[in-house]
């Protein structure tokens, strides 16, 4: 597979944008589009794509809704070839998301430089699109705008990006209709003659970037966006069939059908080339959630997304820079072996030093003596919300009262805090600083598999919590630091010896170390004040809100227990008490910290 070096300029950051988002410093702009401005962020996820999404959109509740529905539908799609959703944070003003960073041209831009794929390239493209597609189908998702500039090529494969104009199925009622989205020369032709699109059209796509990287050539030619839209209504695709490796051909044909139902669904065509691309017919990266489709025309729900945003949105990943670290765990799904293109350069310019201090969106600051490798999640003891420095610590803790709990940050790395579930304790190392009644006392532990974290806070009149923050040598990835109030209990996944800074002493603080993450039997509840203990799903779970403890709404994220990795998250409200999340396959999961008590059972 011949690659060039790709050189992708990074413009210099503008005197108005901010430098930091979050825990990723921003290194320049990639580009922008309706739904916001996208950066190169770097920090503790490594390079990252950062999106910060315009003002005007973030008012809007409506947007705000379906952003959200799209982020969780987003947050499923784990395949070995799409592009992963890291962190994000929909409180934040503005909110934010960041997505895997990839050091590869696109699929347009590798056949302009080097002409048509060859047979083999041509299968490799195939299989991977394939697989691609029935990752993003089980979430729920249509991607409807699959097209060159949205494909990167990289030795791993292509990887589809930009999920910004897809659909969540089940919120058509959130959408416009009679809106044409996606781009003319590759769309199909539901979408032109009704404006609606289903999984089948993005099959109906597939075939269409075979075809284009077999030939150079769209699938109805080129011209203005009139012409082609006139041929994909009245004419059939102009394909040239004996350039396409021959085993591709029907396969292509079949996929452009003019009807959606005589078109195979992704799932048939990943099979029909699994052994031709050494994929798993079975589609281990791709577990199918509760809304995974097996027919083309099962979502054919218009969807359309109009207005604003509609060009560029969750799943969107930026092209053309540096690779993210391989070893982080979202990459697990990647094929073995597979490694970036090491001939992809960047280029960032030095932006122009400001005049005055340039705005920023605050993050969390790192204990001294923590650095966070690149590539490695860190461990943020709570996993709650960055508040603004003036907000971190609020009156009534001031005053000496109970700090009041911050907003569940849904983010792709940390852990949160719970309610206490009785099991044993063991292993547990107290000893006192040597500042003395009032010092940092030391908490010890060596963990050889998942664990819970107990932290009691007995302090009586003046109580100031709990700090606890990482002390010494600790696994990587471990930092970050937090107060506790009251008693609360932290899912852990970080196995090795954990040392923790604990303020004040053990007079009024006491740690206690759970071997494993509990086994909690559904249905159970859990109150307001931390994680919940870890539990098997065979299926899909629901969360029922049994109190709001004043808030109008909770988040709520499900974990994975071995590895700590968000699996899905989901947002209930008063109107809508109930949400449904999915464990995709995961052995044991947990409920991270929210505002809320909620009761947790298998979904009917």
């Amino acid at each position: 597979m011949p690659t060039d070096p790709e050189r992708g300029a990074v413009a210099a950051l503008r005197l108005t944008d901010p430098v930091q988002v979050g825990p990723h410093r921003l290194l320049g702009r990639l580009g922008g589009g309706g739904m916001g401005v996208v950066y190169l962020g770097d920090g503790p996820l490594g390079q990252v794509a950062v999106k910060i999404i315009r003002s005007e959109l973030a008012d809007n509740p409506s947007f705000r809704v379906r952003f959200q529905r799209e982020l969780q539908a987003c947050f499923r799609v784990r395949g070995r070839h799409t592009a992963k959703l890291l962190d994000f944070d929909i409180t934040a003003e503005p909110p934010w998301l960041a997505t895997e960073f990839l050091a590869a041209p696109t699929l347009g831009q590798h056949i302009t430089r080097h002409g048509p794929l060859d047979e083999a390239d041509q299968v490799r493209l195939a299989a991977g699109l394939a697989d691609a597609l029935v990752s993003i189908h089980a979430a729920g998702l249509i991607h409807r705008d699959l097209k060159p500039s949205n494909v990167m090529w990289t030795a791993a494969g292509p990887i589809v990006i930009d999920f910004g104009v897809a659909a969540v199925r089940d919120a058509d009622q959130l959408t416009a209709t009679g809106v044409l989205i996606g781009t003319p020369a590759w769309l199909a032709p539901e979408q032109v003659t009704a404006g609606e699109a289903a999984v089948a059209s993005d099959v109906f796509a597939w075939g269409g970037l075979v075809g284009y990287g077999a030939t150079g050539q769209p699938p109805y030619g080129e011209g203005p966006s009139d012409a082609v839209t006139y041929r994909i209504v009245h004419e059939e695709p102009r394909v040239d069939y004996a350039r396409i490796a021959p085993s591709l051909r029907e396969l292509v044909a079949r996929s452009m059908a003019r009807q959606p139902t005589d078109r195979p669904t992704a799932a048939d065509l990943r099979a029909a080339l699994a052994d031709a691309a050494g994929l798993d017919a079975a589609g281990g990266d791709a577990a199918a959630g509760p809304g995974a489709v097996s027919s083309p025309g099962a979502a054919s729900g218009s969807g359309a997304v109009s207005g604003p945003g509609a060009v560029s949105g969750p799943g969107a990943a930026a092209g053309g820079g540096v690779l993210m670290d391989a070893s982080r765990p979202h990459d697990s799904a990647r094929p073995a072996g597979s490694v970036p293109n090491r001939d992809v350069t960047l280029t960032v310019h030095a932006p122009t030093p400001p005049s005055g201090p340039p705005p920023t969106i605050p993050s969390p600051p790192t204990p001294a003596g923590s650095p966070t490798p690149a590539g490695t999640p860190p461990w943020n003891l709570s996993g709650l919300a960055d508040a603004a420095a003036g907000e971190r610590t609020s009156a009534g803790a001031s005053a000496g009262g109970p700090k009041r709990r911050r907003r569940a940050r849904l983010l792709g790395l940390g852990v949160a805090v719970v309610v206490l579930a009785a099991a044993a304790v063991t292993a547990v190392l107290l000893t006192r600083g040597d500042s003395g009644a009032d010092g940092p006392t030391t908490f010890s532990y060596a963990a050889t598999g998942p664990w819970r974290l107990v932290v009691t806070d007995r302090q009586s009149g003046n109580d100031v919590g709990c700090t606890l923050s990482p002390h010494g040598a600790n696994p990587s990835g471990l930092t970050g630091s937090d107060t506790v109030y009251g008693e609360r209990m932290f899912q852990v996944h970080q196995t090795g010896r954990i040392e923790l800074a604990v303020t004040p002493s053990t007079t009024g603080c006491q740690l206690s170390a759970l071997a494993g993450g509990g086994d909690a039997t559904l249905p159970f509840t859990v109150q307001q004040t931390g994680d919940s203990s870890a539990f098997h799903a065979p299926s899909a779970v629901e969360v029922q809100v049994k109190d709001f403890n004043g808030s109008e709404s909770c988040e709520f994220v499900l974990r994975d227990l071995a590895s700590g990795e968000n699996v899905d998250f989901a947002t209930a409200t008063k109107d809508a008490p109930v949400v449904r999340l999915d464990p995709g396959g995961r052995s044991q999961v947990y409920l991270a910290a929210s505002d809320c008590s909620v009761r947790i059972g298998a979904a009917g």
